[in-house]
Protein backbone atom coordinates (compact mmCIF):
# COMPACT_ATOMS: atom_id res chain seq x y z
CA UNK A 1 0.00 0.00 0.00
CA UNK A 2 2.34 2.69 -1.26
CA UNK A 3 1.87 6.10 -2.74
CA UNK A 4 3.55 6.60 -6.09
CA UNK A 5 4.78 10.06 -6.97
CA UNK A 6 4.31 11.24 -10.53
CA UNK A 7 7.39 13.21 -11.58
CA UNK A 8 6.16 14.12 -15.03
CA UNK A 9 2.96 15.09 -16.77
CA UNK A 10 1.09 13.21 -19.41
CA UNK A 11 0.36 14.63 -22.83
CA UNK A 12 -2.76 15.76 -24.55
CA UNK A 13 -2.06 14.66 -28.11
CA UNK A 14 0.80 13.20 -30.14
CA UNK A 15 3.59 15.41 -31.46
CA UNK A 16 3.56 16.70 -35.03
CA UNK A 17 6.43 16.75 -37.52
CA UNK A 18 7.57 20.35 -38.08
CA UNK A 19 9.72 22.15 -40.65
CA UNK A 20 11.23 25.14 -38.87
CA UNK A 21 12.28 28.63 -39.95
CA UNK A 22 13.11 31.54 -37.65
CA UNK A 23 11.86 35.11 -38.07
CA UNK A 24 12.15 38.18 -35.87
CA UNK A 25 9.44 40.58 -34.80
CA UNK A 26 11.08 43.47 -32.96
CA UNK A 27 12.79 41.93 -29.92
CA UNK A 28 10.63 38.82 -30.16
CA UNK A 29 11.91 35.72 -31.95
CA UNK A 30 9.20 33.49 -33.36
CA UNK A 31 9.21 30.21 -35.18
CA UNK A 32 7.12 29.78 -38.30
CA UNK A 33 6.27 26.23 -39.15
CA UNK A 34 5.07 24.04 -41.94
CA UNK A 35 3.14 21.15 -40.43
CA UNK A 36 3.08 17.54 -41.55
CA UNK A 37 0.48 16.05 -39.20
CA UNK A 38 0.75 12.53 -37.89
CA UNK A 39 -2.24 10.22 -37.68
CA UNK A 40 -2.92 11.20 -34.07
CA UNK A 41 -3.13 14.90 -34.84
CA UNK A 42 -1.69 18.00 -33.23
CA UNK A 43 0.22 18.19 -29.94
CA UNK A 44 -2.17 20.75 -28.47
CA UNK A 45 -5.67 20.70 -27.06
CA UNK A 46 -8.04 23.65 -27.48
CA UNK A 47 -9.68 24.35 -24.13
CA UNK A 48 -11.80 27.42 -24.92
CA UNK A 49 -15.01 26.67 -26.78
CA UNK A 50 -16.23 30.26 -27.22
CA UNK A 51 -13.70 32.88 -28.44
CA UNK A 52 -16.07 35.69 -27.45
CA UNK A 53 -17.01 34.69 -23.90
CA UNK A 54 -14.30 32.17 -23.08
CA UNK A 55 -13.10 30.64 -20.90
CA UNK A 56 -9.58 31.62 -22.00
CA UNK A 57 -6.08 31.59 -20.53
CA UNK A 58 -4.44 34.99 -19.90
CA UNK A 59 -0.96 35.68 -18.58
CA UNK A 60 2.38 33.83 -18.39
CA UNK A 61 3.29 35.09 -21.88
CA UNK A 62 6.94 34.94 -22.92
CA UNK A 63 6.35 35.71 -26.63
CA UNK A 64 3.47 37.51 -28.33
CA UNK A 65 3.52 38.56 -31.99
CA UNK A 66 1.91 37.90 -35.39
CA UNK A 67 3.36 34.86 -37.15
CA UNK A 68 5.09 35.16 -40.48
CA UNK A 69 4.67 34.52 -43.31
CA UNK A 70 1.12 35.83 -43.23
CA UNK A 71 -0.26 32.48 -44.38
CA UNK A 72 0.88 30.90 -41.09
CA UNK A 73 -0.67 33.64 -38.94
CA UNK A 74 -3.65 31.48 -38.04
CA UNK A 75 -4.92 29.47 -35.10
CA UNK A 76 -3.27 26.36 -36.57
CA UNK A 77 -0.02 28.28 -36.93
CA UNK A 78 -0.19 29.39 -33.29
CA UNK A 79 -0.78 25.79 -32.23
CA UNK A 80 2.20 24.69 -34.31
CA UNK A 81 4.43 27.40 -32.81
CA UNK A 82 3.61 26.21 -29.32
CA UNK A 83 4.15 22.58 -30.28
CA UNK A 84 7.59 23.40 -31.68
CA UNK A 85 8.86 25.10 -28.51
CA UNK A 86 9.55 22.89 -25.48
CA UNK A 87 9.13 25.95 -23.25
CA UNK A 88 5.55 26.48 -24.40
CA UNK A 89 2.93 24.92 -22.13
CA UNK A 90 -0.10 26.84 -23.37
CA UNK A 91 -1.04 29.51 -25.90
CA UNK A 92 -3.67 32.06 -26.84
CA UNK A 93 -4.66 33.07 -30.36
CA UNK A 94 -5.96 36.64 -30.42
CA UNK A 95 -7.94 37.27 -33.55
CA UNK A 96 -7.93 39.98 -34.40
CA UNK A 97 -5.69 42.22 -32.25
CA UNK A 98 -7.99 45.21 -31.81
CA UNK A 99 -6.75 46.54 -28.47
CA UNK A 100 -5.53 50.12 -28.34
CA UNK A 101 -2.29 49.04 -26.68
CA UNK A 102 0.95 47.49 -27.90
CA UNK A 103 1.92 44.30 -26.08
CA UNK A 104 5.23 42.68 -26.96
CA UNK A 105 5.03 42.20 -30.74
CA UNK A 106 1.27 42.76 -30.92
CA UNK A 107 0.87 46.29 -32.26
CA UNK A 108 -1.83 48.71 -31.18
CA UNK A 109 -4.81 48.60 -33.50
CA UNK A 110 -2.99 46.37 -36.03
CA UNK A 111 -6.12 44.40 -36.85
CA UNK A 112 -4.18 41.21 -37.48
CA UNK A 113 -4.05 37.99 -35.54
CA UNK A 114 -1.53 37.72 -32.72
CA UNK A 115 -0.15 34.53 -31.15
CA UNK A 116 0.96 34.43 -27.51
CA UNK A 117 3.06 31.55 -26.17
CA UNK A 118 2.98 30.89 -22.41
CA UNK A 119 5.53 29.29 -20.12
CA UNK A 120 2.87 28.12 -17.69
CA UNK A 121 -0.78 27.13 -17.44
CA UNK A 122 -2.73 30.18 -16.25
CA UNK A 123 -6.24 29.29 -15.04
CA UNK A 124 -9.22 29.45 -17.34
CA UNK A 125 -11.22 32.65 -16.93
CA UNK A 126 -14.03 34.50 -18.74
CA UNK A 127 -12.98 36.54 -21.76
CA UNK A 128 -13.17 40.18 -20.65
CA UNK A 129 -10.98 41.48 -23.47
CA UNK A 130 -12.42 43.36 -26.46
CA UNK A 131 -11.32 40.72 -28.96
CA UNK A 132 -11.85 37.08 -29.77
CA UNK A 133 -9.41 34.74 -28.00
CA UNK A 134 -8.89 31.00 -28.35
CA UNK A 135 -6.52 29.26 -25.95
CA UNK A 136 -5.16 25.78 -25.49
CA UNK A 137 -2.61 23.57 -23.80
CA UNK A 138 0.39 21.86 -25.42
CA UNK A 139 2.31 18.75 -24.52
CA UNK A 140 5.66 17.42 -25.58
CA UNK A 141 5.66 13.95 -24.08
CA UNK A 142 4.16 10.51 -24.66
CA UNK A 143 0.38 10.13 -25.21
CA UNK A 144 -1.90 8.73 -22.52
CA UNK A 145 -2.69 5.03 -22.61
CA UNK A 146 -4.91 4.57 -19.52
CA UNK A 147 -7.20 6.79 -17.46
CA UNK A 148 -4.56 7.00 -14.72
CA UNK A 149 -2.51 9.06 -17.19
CA UNK A 150 -5.37 11.55 -16.96
CA UNK A 151 -5.19 11.61 -13.13
CA UNK A 152 -8.57 9.79 -13.06
CA UNK A 153 -10.02 13.28 -13.65
CA UNK A 154 -10.96 12.34 -17.19
CA UNK A 155 -10.66 9.52 -19.68
CA UNK A 156 -7.88 8.57 -22.08
CA UNK A 157 -9.22 8.67 -25.63
CA UNK A 158 -8.26 6.44 -28.55
CA UNK A 159 -6.15 9.24 -30.09
CA UNK A 160 -3.92 9.38 -26.99
CA UNK A 161 -5.38 12.56 -25.52
CA UNK A 162 -7.07 13.09 -22.17
CA UNK A 163 -10.66 14.25 -22.21
CA UNK A 164 -10.75 16.06 -18.88
CA UNK A 165 -13.80 16.55 -16.71
CA UNK A 166 -14.96 20.18 -16.69
CA UNK A 167 -13.37 20.88 -13.31
CA UNK A 168 -9.92 19.78 -14.43
CA UNK A 169 -7.46 20.86 -17.13
CA UNK A 170 -3.89 20.45 -18.24
CA UNK A 171 -2.42 17.69 -20.36
CA UNK A 172 -2.93 15.15 -17.56
CA UNK A 173 -6.11 16.69 -16.10
CA UNK A 174 -4.00 17.60 -13.10
CA UNK A 175 -4.97 21.28 -12.76
CA UNK A 176 -8.11 22.35 -10.89
CA UNK A 177 -9.94 24.83 -13.11
CA UNK A 178 -10.77 27.76 -10.84
CA UNK A 179 -12.99 30.63 -11.97
CA UNK A 180 -11.34 34.03 -11.38
CA UNK A 181 -13.32 36.03 -8.81
CA UNK A 182 -14.11 39.72 -9.20
CA UNK A 183 -12.39 40.41 -5.86
CA UNK A 184 -10.46 38.45 -3.25
CA UNK A 185 -12.74 38.82 -0.24
CA UNK A 186 -13.45 36.49 2.69
CA UNK A 187 -16.26 33.97 2.63
CA UNK A 188 -15.72 34.08 6.39
CA UNK A 189 -15.42 36.19 8.50
CA UNK A 190 -18.22 38.47 7.24
CA UNK A 191 -17.42 42.13 6.42
CA UNK A 192 -18.40 43.47 9.83
CA UNK A 193 -15.97 41.11 11.58
CA UNK A 194 -13.19 40.87 8.99
CA UNK A 195 -10.97 43.58 10.50
CA UNK A 196 -10.54 41.75 13.80
CA UNK A 197 -11.19 38.05 13.13
CA UNK A 198 -8.93 35.30 11.81
CA UNK A 199 -10.39 32.04 10.48
CA UNK A 200 -8.68 28.95 9.12
CA UNK A 201 -10.36 26.86 6.44
CA UNK A 202 -14.02 26.00 6.30
CA UNK A 203 -16.06 22.85 5.73
CA UNK A 204 -19.50 23.49 4.20
CA UNK A 205 -22.73 21.47 4.07
CA UNK A 206 -25.88 22.48 2.18
CA UNK A 207 -29.26 22.18 3.89
CA UNK A 208 -31.75 21.25 1.13
CA UNK A 209 -34.71 21.99 3.43
CA UNK A 210 -33.82 25.64 4.08
CA UNK A 211 -31.57 26.41 1.12
CA UNK A 212 -28.89 27.64 3.51
CA UNK A 213 -25.20 26.74 3.55
CA UNK A 214 -23.58 25.86 6.86
CA UNK A 215 -19.86 26.39 7.41
CA UNK A 216 -17.75 25.00 10.24
CA UNK A 217 -14.41 26.74 10.54
CA UNK A 218 -11.55 27.20 12.96
CA UNK A 219 -11.55 30.71 14.43
CA UNK A 220 -8.99 32.39 16.68
CA UNK A 221 -10.37 34.03 19.84
CA UNK A 222 -9.63 37.55 21.08
CA UNK A 223 -8.72 39.11 17.76
CA UNK A 224 -5.61 36.93 17.50
CA UNK A 225 -3.97 35.44 14.42
CA UNK A 226 -2.69 32.03 13.42
CA UNK A 227 0.39 32.12 15.66
CA UNK A 228 -2.02 31.38 18.52
CA UNK A 229 -3.85 28.49 16.84
CA UNK A 230 -2.78 25.94 19.47
CA UNK A 231 -4.27 28.00 22.31
CA UNK A 232 -6.97 30.25 20.79
CA UNK A 233 -8.67 28.07 18.19
CA UNK A 234 -12.37 27.27 18.49
CA UNK A 235 -14.86 25.71 16.06
CA UNK A 236 -17.30 28.29 14.71
CA UNK A 237 -20.64 27.77 12.94
CA UNK A 238 -21.55 30.27 10.18
CA UNK A 239 -24.44 30.42 7.70
CA UNK A 240 -24.95 31.90 4.23
CA UNK A 241 -27.66 31.96 1.58
CA UNK A 242 -25.18 31.18 -1.21
CA UNK A 243 -22.18 28.84 -1.13
CA UNK A 244 -19.54 31.52 -1.72
CA UNK A 245 -20.80 33.56 1.23
CA UNK A 246 -20.35 35.83 3.00
CA UNK A 247 -21.14 33.61 5.99
CA UNK A 248 -22.80 35.20 9.03
CA UNK A 249 -21.29 34.27 12.37
CA UNK A 250 -23.41 31.95 14.50
CA UNK A 251 -22.68 30.02 17.68
CA UNK A 252 -19.41 28.57 18.89
CA UNK A 253 -19.68 24.81 18.31
CA UNK A 254 -16.72 23.88 20.53
CA UNK A 255 -14.58 26.01 22.84
CA UNK A 256 -10.80 26.19 22.98
CA UNK A 257 -8.90 24.12 22.16
CA UNK A 258 -10.58 22.74 19.03
CA UNK A 259 -9.33 23.03 15.47
CA UNK A 260 -9.60 22.02 11.81
CA UNK A 261 -13.17 20.67 11.57
CA UNK A 262 -14.37 18.62 8.62
CA UNK A 263 -18.13 18.11 8.28
CA UNK A 264 -20.12 15.41 6.50
CA UNK A 265 -23.60 13.90 6.53
CA UNK A 266 -23.59 10.16 7.26
CA UNK A 267 -25.96 7.81 5.38
CA UNK A 268 -28.02 7.50 8.58
CA UNK A 269 -28.68 11.26 8.47
CA UNK A 270 -26.30 12.19 11.27
CA UNK A 271 -24.23 15.34 10.82
CA UNK A 272 -20.66 14.50 11.79
CA UNK A 273 -17.78 16.86 12.63
CA UNK A 274 -14.29 15.37 12.80
CA UNK A 275 -11.75 17.69 14.39
CA UNK A 276 -8.77 17.85 16.73
CA UNK A 277 -8.80 19.01 20.35
CA UNK A 278 -11.31 18.33 23.10
CA UNK A 279 -12.79 21.74 23.86
CA UNK A 280 -10.49 22.08 26.85
CA UNK A 281 -7.31 24.19 27.22
CA UNK A 282 -4.44 22.71 25.26
CA UNK A 283 -2.03 21.40 27.88
CA UNK A 284 -3.64 23.76 30.37
CA UNK A 285 -2.69 26.92 28.47
CA UNK A 286 -5.26 29.73 28.35
CA UNK A 287 -5.89 31.70 25.15
CA UNK A 288 -3.75 34.74 24.44
CA UNK A 289 -5.59 38.04 24.91
CA UNK A 290 -2.98 40.59 23.81
CA UNK A 291 -4.07 40.76 20.16
CA UNK A 292 -5.85 43.12 17.79
CA UNK A 293 -6.77 43.30 14.13
CA UNK A 294 -6.66 39.53 13.76
CA UNK A 295 -2.89 39.65 14.35
CA UNK A 296 -1.11 38.02 17.28
CA UNK A 297 0.91 39.95 19.81
CA UNK A 298 4.60 39.12 20.16
CA UNK A 299 3.82 38.26 23.80
CA UNK A 300 1.60 35.34 22.79
CA UNK A 301 3.14 31.94 23.45
CA UNK A 302 2.23 28.70 21.73
CA UNK A 303 1.92 25.05 22.64
CA UNK A 304 2.54 21.68 21.10
CA UNK A 305 -0.19 19.90 19.19
CA UNK A 306 -3.04 18.21 21.04
CA UNK A 307 -5.09 15.89 18.86
CA UNK A 308 -7.12 13.28 20.74
CA UNK A 309 -8.82 13.23 24.12
CA UNK A 310 -7.39 9.82 25.10
CA UNK A 311 -4.68 7.52 23.80
CA UNK A 312 -7.09 5.24 21.93
CA UNK A 313 -9.98 7.45 20.75
CA UNK A 314 -10.70 10.25 18.33
CA UNK A 315 -13.16 12.95 19.36
CA UNK A 316 -16.19 13.47 17.12
CA UNK A 317 -19.08 15.92 17.32
CA UNK A 318 -22.45 14.75 16.02
CA UNK A 319 -25.95 16.17 15.71
CA UNK A 320 -29.22 15.56 13.91
CA UNK A 321 -29.40 19.27 13.08
CA UNK A 322 -26.82 21.46 11.37
CA UNK A 323 -27.70 24.09 13.98
CA UNK A 324 -26.87 21.70 16.82
CA UNK A 325 -26.86 21.01 19.67
CA UNK A 326 -23.73 18.90 19.18
CA UNK A 327 -22.72 15.94 21.28
CA UNK A 328 -19.18 14.69 21.82
CA UNK A 329 -18.23 11.10 21.18
CA UNK A 330 -14.83 9.50 21.74
CA UNK A 331 -14.74 6.94 18.92
CA UNK A 332 -12.29 4.08 19.40
CA UNK A 333 -9.39 3.59 17.04
CA UNK A 334 -6.96 0.75 16.49
CA UNK A 335 -3.34 1.77 16.02
CA UNK A 336 -0.99 0.39 13.41
CA UNK A 337 2.77 0.12 13.93
CA UNK A 338 3.36 2.06 10.72
CA UNK A 339 1.07 4.96 11.60
CA UNK A 340 2.49 8.08 13.20
CA UNK A 341 1.88 8.74 16.87
CA UNK A 342 1.09 10.76 18.93
CA UNK A 343 -0.94 12.39 16.15
CA UNK A 344 -3.37 9.46 15.94
CA UNK A 345 -6.34 10.70 13.86
CA UNK A 346 -5.07 14.20 13.05
CA UNK A 347 -6.93 16.61 10.73
CA UNK A 348 -9.12 13.76 9.47
CA UNK A 349 -11.23 13.78 6.32
CA UNK A 350 -13.64 11.04 5.27
CA UNK A 351 -15.90 9.93 2.45
CA UNK A 352 -18.90 7.71 3.20
CA UNK A 353 -20.13 4.62 1.38
CA UNK A 354 -23.89 3.91 1.10
CA UNK A 355 -23.72 1.26 3.86
CA UNK A 356 -22.37 3.81 6.34
CA UNK A 357 -18.75 2.63 6.29
CA UNK A 358 -16.08 5.16 5.42
CA UNK A 359 -12.62 5.74 4.03
CA UNK A 360 -10.54 8.35 5.83
CA UNK A 361 -7.21 10.06 5.33
CA UNK A 362 -5.46 11.70 8.24
CA UNK A 363 -2.22 13.50 8.94
CA UNK A 364 0.46 11.48 10.69
CA UNK A 365 1.15 8.60 8.37
CA UNK A 366 4.81 7.90 9.09
CA UNK A 367 6.17 7.64 12.63
CA UNK A 368 9.34 9.57 11.83
CA UNK A 369 7.54 12.45 10.12
CA UNK A 370 4.03 12.68 11.59
CA UNK A 371 3.58 16.35 10.75
CA UNK A 372 4.06 16.07 6.98
CA UNK A 373 2.68 12.71 5.91
CA UNK A 374 -0.75 11.10 5.73
CA UNK A 375 -2.27 7.70 6.33
CA UNK A 376 -5.23 5.54 5.28
CA UNK A 377 -7.94 4.80 7.86
CA UNK A 378 -11.24 2.90 7.59
CA UNK A 379 -14.25 2.40 9.84
CA UNK A 380 -17.54 0.43 9.58
CA UNK A 381 -19.45 3.57 10.64
CA UNK A 382 -18.76 7.06 11.88
CA UNK A 383 -18.85 5.64 15.42
CA UNK A 384 -15.83 3.51 14.62
CA UNK A 385 -13.77 1.68 15.46
CA UNK A 386 -11.26 3.49 13.24
CA UNK A 387 -8.66 1.11 11.86
CA UNK A 388 -5.23 2.50 11.06
CA UNK A 389 -3.79 0.78 7.99
CA UNK A 390 -0.53 2.13 6.66
CA UNK A 391 1.17 5.28 5.56
CA UNK A 392 0.41 7.19 2.38
CA UNK A 393 3.85 7.46 0.82
CA UNK A 394 7.25 6.78 2.35
CA UNK A 395 10.22 8.65 3.76
CA UNK A 396 11.13 9.95 0.29
CA UNK A 397 7.65 11.20 -0.60
CA UNK A 398 6.89 14.93 -0.86
CA UNK A 399 5.59 16.50 2.33
CA UNK A 400 1.80 16.80 2.54
CA UNK A 401 -0.80 17.39 5.25
CA UNK A 402 -4.41 18.44 5.73
CA UNK A 403 -6.04 16.09 3.20
CA UNK A 404 -9.55 16.36 1.80
CA UNK A 405 -10.77 13.07 0.33
CA UNK A 406 -13.73 12.26 -1.95
CA UNK A 407 -15.07 9.65 -4.37
CA UNK A 408 -16.00 10.83 -7.86
CA UNK A 409 -18.91 9.82 -10.09
CA UNK A 410 -16.85 7.03 -11.70
CA UNK A 411 -16.01 5.51 -8.31
CA UNK A 412 -12.40 6.72 -8.18
CA UNK A 413 -10.88 8.35 -5.11
CA UNK A 414 -9.19 11.73 -4.97
CA UNK A 415 -7.60 13.93 -2.34
CA UNK A 416 -6.41 17.51 -2.14
CA UNK A 417 -3.60 18.39 0.26
CA UNK A 418 -1.62 21.27 1.61
CA UNK A 419 1.64 20.49 -0.16
CA UNK A 420 4.76 21.67 1.68
CA UNK A 421 6.99 21.01 -1.32
CA UNK A 422 7.13 24.34 -3.17
CA UNK A 423 4.18 25.44 -1.05
CA UNK A 424 4.46 29.04 -2.19
CA UNK A 425 3.13 29.12 -4.83
CA UNK A 426 2.61 25.36 -5.41
CA UNK A 427 0.44 24.72 -2.36
CA UNK A 428 -2.34 22.52 -3.74
CA UNK A 429 -1.43 18.86 -3.98
CA UNK A 430 -3.73 16.38 -5.75
CA UNK A 431 -3.65 12.58 -5.44
CA UNK A 432 -5.80 9.90 -7.02
CA UNK A 433 -6.51 6.22 -6.42
CA UNK A 434 -8.60 3.39 -7.84
CA UNK A 435 -9.17 1.68 -4.49
CA UNK A 436 -8.42 4.29 -1.80
CA UNK A 437 -5.29 2.48 -0.62
CA UNK A 438 -2.71 2.90 -3.37
CA UNK A 439 -2.31 6.54 -4.37
CA UNK A 440 -0.51 8.62 -7.00
CA UNK A 441 0.32 12.28 -6.36
CA UNK A 442 1.33 14.83 -9.00
CA UNK A 443 4.35 17.00 -8.38
CA UNK A 444 2.54 19.71 -10.35
CA UNK A 445 0.31 21.81 -8.07
CA UNK A 446 -3.43 21.51 -8.70
CA UNK A 447 -3.75 25.16 -7.67
CA UNK A 448 -1.42 27.80 -6.27
CA UNK A 449 -1.24 30.57 -3.68
CA UNK A 450 -1.81 33.18 -6.39
CA UNK A 451 -5.40 34.32 -7.02
CA UNK A 452 -6.10 35.91 -10.43
CA UNK A 453 -9.13 38.21 -10.53
CA UNK A 454 -11.31 39.00 -13.54
CA UNK A 455 -9.40 42.22 -14.23
CA UNK A 456 -6.23 40.17 -14.79
CA UNK A 457 -4.58 41.29 -11.54
CA UNK A 458 -2.74 38.67 -9.49
CA UNK A 459 -2.96 38.45 -5.71
CA UNK A 460 -0.17 36.33 -4.19
CA UNK A 461 -0.38 34.85 -0.69
CA UNK A 462 2.28 33.13 1.36
CA UNK A 463 0.02 30.23 2.32
CA UNK A 464 -3.11 28.57 0.95
CA UNK A 465 -4.09 25.66 3.16
CA UNK A 466 -6.97 23.53 4.54
CA UNK A 467 -8.72 22.64 1.23
CA UNK A 468 -12.37 21.59 1.24
CA UNK A 469 -14.72 21.11 -1.71
CA UNK A 470 -18.41 21.38 -2.44
CA UNK A 471 -19.98 19.03 -5.00
CA UNK A 472 -22.92 18.89 -7.35
CA UNK A 473 -25.22 16.38 -5.62
CA UNK A 474 -26.19 14.72 -8.92
CA UNK A 475 -22.90 14.53 -10.82
CA UNK A 476 -20.55 14.53 -7.81
CA UNK A 477 -18.41 17.05 -9.69
CA UNK A 478 -16.63 19.67 -7.53
CA UNK A 479 -18.16 23.15 -7.74
CA UNK A 480 -16.40 25.24 -5.06
CA UNK A 481 -12.99 25.24 -3.38
CA UNK A 482 -12.64 26.55 0.18
CA UNK A 483 -9.15 27.33 1.48
CA UNK A 484 -7.44 29.45 4.12
CA UNK A 485 -5.47 32.42 2.78
CA UNK A 486 -2.75 34.25 4.69
CA UNK A 487 0.61 35.99 4.38
CA UNK A 488 1.78 34.37 7.60
CA UNK A 489 5.35 33.12 7.37
CA UNK A 490 5.74 29.54 6.16
CA UNK A 491 8.08 29.00 9.11
CA UNK A 492 5.19 29.56 11.52
CA UNK A 493 7.00 32.47 13.16
CA UNK A 494 4.95 35.18 14.88
CA UNK A 495 5.82 37.74 12.22
CA UNK A 496 2.97 40.24 12.49
CA UNK A 497 1.27 38.92 9.35
CA UNK A 498 -0.64 35.98 10.79
CA UNK A 499 -4.16 37.21 10.12
CA UNK A 500 -6.05 34.84 7.81
CA UNK A 501 -9.47 34.28 6.30
CA UNK A 502 -11.53 31.58 4.61
CA UNK A 503 -11.80 32.02 0.84
CA UNK A 504 -14.34 30.44 -1.52
CA UNK A 505 -13.56 30.12 -5.24
CA UNK A 506 -15.86 28.69 -7.87
CA UNK A 507 -14.73 25.80 -10.05
CA UNK A 508 -15.49 25.49 -13.77
CA UNK A 509 -18.55 23.24 -14.17
CA UNK A 510 -19.13 23.29 -17.95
Amino acid sequence: MVMQWSRGVRPVLAVVVLLVNTVFCGAVTFTTLSIAPQSQGSCASIDSNDPVRGPIRAGNDYMCAPLTPAASNTLDGCVAACCADEKCESFSWNALWTLNVTYMGCKEGSGVGCCCLKSGLPPLEPNTWAMNITSGVASHVTPCTVDEDCSLNGVCQANGSCRCDAAWGGDACQLLQLVPPAKVIPAYPPPELAANTTSWGGSVIADPKTGLWHMYAAEMLNGCGMSTWATNSIIRHAVADKPEGPYAQKEMVMSYFSHNPTAAVAPDGTNVLWHIGCGTPNRGMKPCTACSGGISSKSCTGSGEMVACTDNTTNILFSKSLDGPWEQFNAPFIKSPTMGTPFQVDNPTATFFPNGSLLMLGRGGITSRESNSDGVITAPSWRGPYQMHTAVGDADSPSVEDPFVWQDGRGNFHALFHKFTDESPGSGGHAYSRDGFEWVLHDVAAYTTVITTTDGATHPFTRRERPHLLFDPKTKAPTMLFTALTNWSTSGANDGHDNAFTFAQKIVVA
